[in-house]
């Protein structure tokens, strides 16, 4: 919904700087600029922005609907909500395999299962691609904004770490049960 909404309500707000217009979904709305205000008409109503906070808020307005800006912030929304579904898909997965080994402790004797450490390996593969798709979601962002930056998450290291020291434990674990019986 939001990738219709947003560009279609966007792309009805038309700003003209020259003639001190805005069109707000075909209904116009002048505004003046004064020494220390900044009064915007809408018919025989008159609101003012007197405070420089306001003032600054109303410019970076401008701005933001009078040129490339606004592409840029519906292009990076769109970017963001498909990186928001993929990482809620991984995180899924993810969650289906963590199920796996709790259905598969709960229905044997043992938890060294054979498939216990296989949904151990998934679920750090899983946090792997999360944490790609992360990195790779704030790289583009970033160029298109004009702004690099990532970071990743130390802990989530840590947990990948574990998890897959967990599937060679369980994996071991397994093939002495296997010897054993």
């Amino acid at each position: 919904l939001g990738l219709i909404a947003v560009p279609v309500v966007g792309n009805s707000i038309n700003v003209d700087t020259s003639e001190e217009k805005i069109t707000i979904l075909d209904h116009d709305v002048s505004y003046e600029r004064g020494e220390d205000k900044i009064t915007i008409f809408d018919g025989e109503e008159h609101v003012d922005f007197t405070g420089s906070d306001e003032i600054e808020i109303f410019d970076k307005m401008l701005e933001f609907f009078d040129g490339s800006e606004f592409s840029k912030a519906i292009i990076c929304l769109e970017l963001l909500l498909i990186f928001a579904e993929v990482v809620i898909c991984l995180a899924y997965f993810t969650l289906k395999e963590i199920d796996k080994v709790f259905v598969n402790v709960n229905k044997d004797d043992s938890p060294f299962g054979k498939d216990n450490p296989i949904a151990f390996k998934k679920t750090a593969y899983y946090l792997i691609a999360i944490m790609v798709v992360k990195v790779i979601s704030d790289i583009i962002v970033g160029i298109i904004i004009g702004n690099i930056s990532f970071n990743i998450s130390l802990t989530t290291i840590f947990i990948i770490l574990s998890l897959f020291t967990l599937s060679y434990i369980f994996e071991y674990g397994y093939e002495l049960q296997n010897k054993e019986d």
